[in-house]
């Protein structure tokens, strides 16, 4: 799993540094939901970050919901009906199992078609430390984590609709596993970006972890702290 990430706070910085397009419209929407006095922006479900796509031929940062809303959902949350309580429930789709990518619904659709990529400072975790519950964070010394993603846009009804975006998990990476979490964040290198979000019919071969990445972890916090 991967709750929450953390991004440089200076968007056109980011966009710069992956010669990505950057429009009038996200610069307003970062410069109106980020605070001028942190370098770093820590988001966590259901929050903005931002992610580079491919449109129009060319790499753009767009800011992206962090919990996927498919585009077949007939509401601004997808649910299901849970017959055990005989209620609807909302599902979770911020995390994209790579187990499910082409059988689950809010995902085959996506796989192949629909890509994004976020460049994060680091990516956190629970896990434990000496039997205590800890939040732990991760990050590579001097380099941005490049996350896999995959996007979608909700039309509505009667609305601007919502870009969003789950981020790819794999079985966990050494680095996570040792500090007693079963999941980590697909991590690509800079060569792969154009690959990966305008793929290709070799786009699968991306569907693995780059073991040139290396994660250091550190506490962060103890539960309930």
């Amino acid at each position: 799993m991967c709750y929450s990430i953390e991004f440089e706070r200076d968007i056109e910085k980011t966009a710069q540094k992956y010669k990505a397009i950057i429009s009038s419209k996200t610069k307003k929407f970062f410069e109106k939901n980020i605070s001028s006095d942190d370098r770093l922006r820590r988001v966590f479900k259901n929050g903005h970050a931002p992610a580079i796509i491919w449109r129009n031929d060319r790499r753009e940062l767009v800011p992206l919901r962090f919990n996927l809303l498919p585009h077949f959902s007939e509401t601004d949350k997808y649910q299901f009906f849970n017959a055990n309580k005989n209620k609807m429930e909302e599902l979770s789709t911020y995390n994209a199992r790579i187990e499910g990518l082409f059988t689950t619904k809010a995902y085959k659709f996506l796989i192949g078609k629909k890509h994004c990529l976020v460049p994060a400072k680091s990516f956190f975790e629970w896990g434990k430390v000496k039997r205590e519950n800890v939040e732990v964070r991760f990050e590579q010394e001097e380099a941005d984590l490049l996350l896999a993603g995959l996007w979608d846009h909700w039309g509505g009804k009667n609305e601007l609709g919502i870009n969003s975006f789950a981020i790819i998990t794999t079985p966990a990476r050494e680095e996570v596993e040792k500090f007693g979490h079963h999941r980590s964040p697909l991590i690509l290198n800079k060569q792969s970006i154009d690959s990966w979000i305008a793929p290709s019919d070799d786009y699968q071969k991306y569907l693995e972890q780059d073991d040139q990445v290396y994660l250091v972890g550190e506490e962060y916090k103890k539960r309930g702290v």
